[in-house]
């Protein structure tokens, strides 16, 4: 192999790895929910900006980081940007999710509810169904084991 193209392929791997290493820490931030490795890692995204698509994810990275540490927020408010991130409503240490996950999962479990209302969508019955969602989704776990139905 040309020690170009053999050079070439180290840099690719190098990449492959750190890529994968940064994606691993992205993973266990949010798992812990610790602020200041939430930090480093919005400066890690800085690097981003090397890639034509990756600039946009620089500059969010860069606005946030300018916002929390001179320009904009005072420092309730900065620490309030950096540690609303994740929410850990399972209990335990280390099962934090992240919060627009979160979000996402309890859309998508209204929307369900909001479908199999049917013909009867009305404003009321919406508001009633999306309150209650907690509560079905109580009834739905005592119900499956009670009756020793295995989730998937």
């Amino acid at each position: 192999m040309p020690e170009s193209r053999s050079g070439h392929v180290e840099n690719y791997a190098r990449q492959i790895l750190q890529m994968g290493l940064f994606l691993m820490q992205l993973n266990d931030t949010e798992c812990e929910g610790n602020g200041n490795r939430i930090v480093t890692n919005w400066k890690l995204l800085l690097f981003s900006r090397s890639r034509k698509k990756g600039q946009k994810y620089a500059f969010e990275a860069m606005r946030f980081i300018s916002h929390i540490k001179a320009l904009m927020y005072t420092e309730k408010m900065a620490h309030r940007a950096i540690h609303v991130r994740v929410v850990n409503y399972l209990g335990g240490e280390g099962k934090n999710v992240a919060n627009d996950f979160k979000q996402e999962h309890l859309v998508k479990k209204n929307k369900k509810l909001i479908n199999a209302l049917g013909a009867q969508k009305t404003l009321t019955a919406v508001n009633r169904v999306t309150g209650a969602s907690f509560e079905i989704d109580d009834i739905v776990i005592n119900f499956e084991k009670y009756s020793n139905i295995q989730t998937v």
